[in-house]
């Protein structure tokens, strides 16, 4: 029996205060960094403070006791989630790269004014996408996490790690855009703008996961330049030459990128891939860690 289960079967005597010194010292220990034994501690002090506040001698019927336990652990377990969600997520707020929030804002606000002075409102949605595909890049490794050894060791798994920081960035620069667009409404017309919103988030959430995807498996650096490539190679394909050239083929990849339903479907995959890749990733660190 590893650690976490023997404490884990400490915690009903822990909170009824029938703990020896020296073990109660090692649930302490132990609490500090496990979300899971302190969700339980907590139902379990639930459970004695209605103990303790309704001393009867009469037993309740076993069916009423057990009923009322589920109910007393299930909204522990409703408040222990949201709870849980939200510490993540406030939690990885400073750990992500500071130049992200930044860079980000300074080259949408940016692209906002060259589409002004071009009067092109596309040329804005043609900068959003890699600009949030390029954050998502860097959130995760070594190089782009200067406490990365430290957040191997932490209790809350890489996975809850990278998506929450995955879902803030996302966020960050999907608000950015839109506040930017209503912007825009004031000069083009709003029909305009929302068709090029409906174009733009589609390929934004693609080349994110892509981004994403390649930067856990091969480094920032190669994910970035895959996604400038990737998304340069639409707007060639929109020329003369390259329509002479590929044919039909240029016409597809134009194609692709206006099908929505196949963009969103391999999001969800790669975000997929990334999670499977990342529990194997993060296991096998976490194994190598504990030998050393």
């Amino acid at each position: 029996m590893n650690e976490h289960a023997e404490i884990f079967e400490l915690l009903p005597q822990y909170a009824a205060g029938q703990l020896t010194a020296a073990q109660k010292q090692a649930v302490d220990r132990h609490l500090a960094g496990c979300d899971a034994c302190r969700a339980e501690l907590a139902f379990w002090q639930d459970v004695s403070g209605v103990v303790k506040a309704n001393p009867v001698q009469a037993a309740a019927p076993r069916a009423v006791l057990q009923a009322a336990l589920a109910e007393i652990r299930a909204e522990q377990q409703r408040t222990s989630l949201f709870a849980h969600v939200w510490q993540v997520l406030k939690s990885q707020v400073p750990l992500v790269r500071s130049e992200i929030w930044s860079a980000s804002f300074l080259v949408l606000i940016l692209g906002f004014i060259v589409t002004l002075v071009a009067d092109k409102a596309a040329a804005f949605y043609a900068i959003a996408p890699v600009v949030s595909a390029a954050g998502l890049a860097l959130l995760y490794g070594g190089k782009q996490d200067a406490a990365f050894e430290l957040t191997l060791a932490t209790p809350t798994s890489q996975v809850e790690i990278l998506l929450a920081r995955s879902l803030l960035v996302f966020a960050y620069n999907l608000l950015l855009t839109i506040l930017i667009s209503l912007g825009l409404a004031a000069v083009y017309s709003v029909s305009t703008v929302g068709l090029l919103i409906s174009e733009w988030i589609a390929p934004m959430t693609f080349l994110s996961a892509l981004g994403l995807g390649i930067s856990v498996i091969a480094g920032s650096e190669n994910a970035i330049l895959v996604i400038y490539l990737i998304w340069l190679s639409r707007y060639l394909m929109m020329t003369s030459v390259a329509r002479k050239f590929f044919g039909s083929g240029a016409q597809i990849m134009l194609n692709f990128w206006q099908s929505n339903a196949i963009l969103y479907g391999l999001s969800a995959l790669m975000f997929l891939c990334v999670i499977v890749s990342l529990k194997s990733h993060s296991g096998t660190a976490r194994q190598l860690s504990n030998r050393q």
